[in-house]
């Protein structure tokens, strides 16, 4: 998940407050602003910290980078250019036209026999990725947060596998969809539970 983003000559990183809520704060970890995720909105708040970058750009970029369905990102403090309104010319009244009869609507046509009412199911996804030899320690919390990760509300499974040559770990986790996906984001796992950094994730289409 990425939280840290390179902008300029500065650094931000995005903090999670819960419930879909982050900071932004830049290197020397003053808050710049925050977003918060509503109603499919990432929704600004912005300090207007001197030298700093607006904070809808580091939101659209954690947008990007973080969520597998774009949502759109606005600003309510962002100031909107007004116009000089003209003179409005006097109302002239046109007689309204004829009402014309409509024909009615062509019938609805029937439902197919073989699925009546039935909607396209949601499709799973598998989120692979590769992690660097870890240390014992590390590999303690990673197992950890997998065993956590089995417990929750749309993972269909989570696994570990290393590479005994190479020590490299590869985590495989299923979900139901992606909305089951987004919504483990903003899921927090035990104090002793943590995912490997990831060198590489891939993120794939259950078909079979």
């Amino acid at each position: 998940m990425g939280n840290r983003f390179v902008l300029g000559e500065n650094t931000y990183t995005t903090k999670a407050l819960g419930g879909g809520r982050f900071d932004v704060v830049d290197r020397k970890n003053t808050r710049v602003g925050s977003f918060a995720i509503r109603s499919g909105v990432v929704e600004v708040e912005d300090e207007g910290v001197d030298g700093a970058k607006p904070v809808v750009v580091v939101a659209t970029k954690w947008v990007a980078e973080n969520l597998s369905t774009p949502l759109p990102v606005r600003d309510p403090n962002a100031a909107i250019a007004s116009e000089p309104i003209a003179d409005a010319p006097t109302a002239i009244e046109v007689p309204a036209p004829p009402v014309m009869a409509q024909a009615p609507p062509d019938p609805a046509p029937p439902a197919s026999p073989s699925s009546p009412g039935l909607t396209e199911p949601a499709q799973a996804i598998c989120r692979m990725g590769l992690h660097k030899p870890p240390d014992v320690q590390a590999l303690g919390k990673a197992r950890r947060h997998m065993d956590w990760l089995r417990t929750q509300p749309g993972v269909l499974s989570a696994h570990l596998t290393q590479d005994p040559a190479t020590g490299k770990v590869l985590s495989i986790v299923v979900y139901v969809s992606r909305e089951a996906f987004a919504n483990m984001r903003y899921a927090k796992p035990p104090a002793d539970a943590a995912p490997l950094d990831p060198i590489k994730v891939e993120q794939t289409l259950i078909v079979g």
